[in-house]
């Protein structure tokens, strides 16, 4: 699967909940094999931090982890 995220192909709902389903089955394989992380205050600031320096840097999200585009919240900046 083309993991392309722009708002033609992101915003398609079956593309997207093919992404999510993909992004699950990692999850599940990830856990079946003993590869994971207790989930800690220093694991939530570690992601925290994570996320800024990407989103500073302008990293787009993956389409599996964003809203749809009919869900966001409309946000004026006048």
């Amino acid at each position: 699967m083309s993991k392309k995220n722009n708002g033609s192909v992101a915003g398609d709902p079956a593309f997207r909940e093919a992404l999510l389903r993909e992004a699950i089955q990692r999850g599940e394989d990830d856990i079946a094999a003993g590869r994971t992380k207790p989930y800690t205050p220093a694991l939530t600031q570690e992601i925290t931090e994570r996320a800024m320096k990407r989103a500073q840097a302008g990293d787009q999200p993956k389409a599996d982890v964003t809203p749809s585009p009919s869900t966001r919240p409309q946000i004026s900046l006048e």
